[in-house]
């Protein structure tokens, strides 16, 4: 039994060579679209992982800082303020158009009443025989 391979863990070969990188690809709810990055190392997935399951990771050497552009997650927190600043808009909006509309309400109303009181008073003075 001969041994080949005295240090485990060194496999032979040279993990800046493109062609021994590995392949990340990621589907899902939180990660954006058609996105291609630049290659990064696998030490990275686990905070990423974490990230996305919610849990505090251990100590590691990964930085999730490499793999936070591919989340929609800051681009979601992003897309929630203007989604509210949106919602406030859409309320002061419909405020304003109910303004305007009770508005002009109260004034055809308050135009119908003039009218009223003015063809009242016409009749009654008819009636009567008061001349203006």
């Amino acid at each position: 039994y001969a041994k080949f391979q005295f240090n485990n863990g060194e496999h032979g070969f040279d993990n800046n060579v493109m062609d021994m990188q590995t392949i990340f690809r990621a589907v899902g709810p939180s990660f954006k679209k058609g996105l291609i990055v630049e290659p990064f190392e696998s030490v990275h997935v686990y905070a990423l992982m974490c990230e996305l399951l919610g849990i505090t990771p251990e100590t590691h050497d990964g930085d999730l800082q490499i793999m936070r552009d591919m989340l929609l997650i800051q681009d979601q927190e992003n897309e929630d303020e203007k989604e509210e600043e949106d919602d406030t808009d859409k309320v002061k909006d419909v405020i304003f158009q109910a303004t305007i509309g009770l508005t002009a309400v109260v004034g055809v109303l308050f135009i119908i009443f003039v009218i009223t009181v003015i063809v009242i008073a016409v009749k009654r003075r008819r009636k009567t025989g008061v001349k203006m």
